[in-house]
């Protein structure tokens, strides 16, 4: 069985090490594996002759037979933009990194983000992020601002590392963490050596992704730190009124679900008192813990597993039925301290 080492070793002293009869267990394996290296080490044969670095009482050691490595060399890549899959836009960006940095793991968190949508882009990197190990390289192309004078970043946050335009894509990530950090993009032998005008995504952001994931490029040394990086209004829920918020639609997912900026934590009343939804001139009443509490085609509000107020509808597309998509307010009132009203649940405004 493969025993770990409990620190760093060269091979001079790994004969030693095990010739202690120190125990080692399962466990002991399991938790080296995850800091990088396991080393299977077997016992030789006995021979007169002795050589200092690899014998310990007249004992020969094949010190290493095995090396399993348990993480990749380099940090993974991740990729979230609009191209879709139709055309080569997304294979062409990985063609540059693997050019790069061939040892790179390329992760696709999505390219169906709805084109143009910088507040889709915005939410789905936030989500996916946190899930992903330290150090990441998160690639985030929605750019409609292309070719303009709009810049590219690197944003340092969260213990990990996100590369794309300065659009406010990034403004839901550098909201999480004030030590985040900032550099814009100038070093040219980081790049392509011919910059197209509407693809960045191939030509600038995926080559300096690359070369930070592979260590050519620190992430300081992309370009000048910058502090009046773009960041997105509108994102945190305004009291307009007495018990009353204006919101707004962060994001539409792939069952037609609106996820919007009001967090569970923030309305907790909403279990448990009257309260009305308003989108799209129509209002929504009803609240529950998941689809199922609802007759099929049932249209409800729900906290949903990113932390905020959704709005579905079981077994069916909430989006289509409401005309809504990212970026549409939302008005919340509280309407009561009562029980919620069972009555009317969908209905259109006056």
């Amino acid at each position: 069985m493969p025993c770990a080492l409990p620190d760093t070793m060269d091979a001079r002293g790994v004969a030693g090490h095990f010739a202690q009869g120190i125990p080692y267990k399962l466990r002991n394996i399991w938790q080296h594996e995850r800091s990088g290296i396991v080393i299977e080490v077997k016992q030789g044969r006995k021979r007169t002759r002795k050589r200092p670095y690899r014998s310990v009482n007249g004992r020969i050691y094949n010190t290493i037979l095995t090396a399993m490595l348990c993480r990749p060399k380099y940090p993974v890549v991740t990729l979230t933009t609009d191209f879709g899959l139709q055309d080569h836009y997304v294979a062409s960006m990985k063609g540059v990194i693997l050019s790069v940095s061939p040892a790179t793991p390329i992760v696709d968190i999505t390219h169906e983000i709805p084109p143009f949508s910088i507040l889709s882009g915005g939410y789905a990197i936030s989500q996916a992020a946190p899930c992903f190990p330290p150090n990441t390289v998160h690639i985030v192309v929605v750019d409609p601002g292309v070719g303009t004078a709009r810049r590219a970043i690197l944003l340092q946050a969260g213990g990990q590392i996100f590369v794309g335009p300065d659009n406010g894509v990034f403004t839901l990530i550098g909201n999480g963490d004030r030590e985040a950090k900032c550099f814009e993009i100038t070093r040219r032998d980081l790049m392509r050596s011919q910059v197209s005008s509407t693809f960045h995504g191939r030509d600038i952001f995926a080559p300096v992704g690359a070369a930070v994931a592979c260590g050519r490029a620190a992430t300081a040394d992309v370009g000048p730190q910058i502090f009046d990086w773009k960041r997105l209004d509108g994102l945190e829920p305004q009291e307009i009124e007495r018990e009353t918020w204006m919101g707004q639609v962060l994001s539409v997912d792939h069952f037609g679900n609106l996820i919007t900026n009001f967090r569970s934590s923030e309305f907790p009343f909403l279990s448990s008192q009257g309260f009305e939804i308003g989108i799209a001139g129509q209002w929504i009443r009803r609240y529950g813990a998941t689809f199922g509490e609802v007759p099929s085609g049932q249209i409800l509000a729900y906290p949903g597993s990113a932390g905020y107020i959704e709005i579905g509808v079981n077994q069916d597309h909430a989006a289509r039925r409401l005309q809504a998509a990212a970026g549409q307010p939302i008005t919340l009132r509280r309407t009561g301290s009562g029980e919620i009203r069972q009555s009317e649940i969908l209905e259109k405004a006056l």
